[in-house]
């Protein structure tokens, strides 16, 4: 004799409930307010469609379902303070499941010490590098104005240095050119001619 098959239906079961902060063991937290979890299973054959879960007294409608096989978690403020945690899975009877008699959850549940607050991560503080002033006339970067520098001035003038170490300096009178008027400058200044470069 064959048996009746039997419908494949879905079955919400709790599968656990703890006291804890809405953001869980995290140590960045904004709130020490404590609360219920339950972690919620599907164990049947199909999906569920929308369901309530109720903790004790407080209701949160799960719209999307949950599929077979799947899990879910949700969080209620508070908790019964001194007594056992009362949870409910389909605690408005919405979805017919396989077994119906495995949706309530009781359970004396210890109330957890609070993580300890993040230490925040220490931002280095950059300091930049000062760059240093360039004199004018200071061609060759030793931070002194003197006749070597008008040297360099000439040499470079006359394309025997391809380059000069410290070569926006080599611009005594603004004029947009390396010239030898610059080293003739630079030589009066060193002479005591000139009070200051640039010109």
């Amino acid at each position: 004799m064959a048996g009746t098959p039997t419908a494949d239906l879905p079955d919400l079961v709790i599968t656990r409930m703890y006291i804890e902060l809405e953001t869980g063991s995290s140590c960045a937290y904004t709130s020490t307010r404590l609360g219920v979890r339950v972690e919620i299973a599907n164990t049947g054959t199909a999906d569920a469609g929308p369901f309530v879960v109720e903790v004790n007294g407080a209701q949160q409608t799960v719209e999307q379902g949950l599929a077979r096989g799947q899990t879910l978690s949700l969080w209620f403020a508070g908790y019964a303070f001194s007594s056992q945690q009362r949870a409910f899975v389909d605690a408005t009877f919405q979805v017919e499941e396989s077994n119906e008699d495995n949706n309530e959850l009781v359970e004396l549940v210890p109330i957890p010490t609070l993580p300890a607050p993040c230490t925040p991560t220490p931002t280095p503080t950059v300091t930049p590098t000062p760059t240093p002033v360039i004199a004018a006339g200071d061609v060759d970067c030793n931070r002194r104005v003197n006749a070597i520098d008008a040297t360099l001035i000439l040499q470079f003038d006359a394309h025997l240095l391809l380059s000069l170490a410290c070569q926006a300096a080599a611009d005594v009178n603004e004029d947009g050119r390396i010239s030898s008027v610059d080293a003739f400058l630079l030589l009066q200044y060193h002479a005591g001619l000139l009070d200051s470069l640039p010109v």
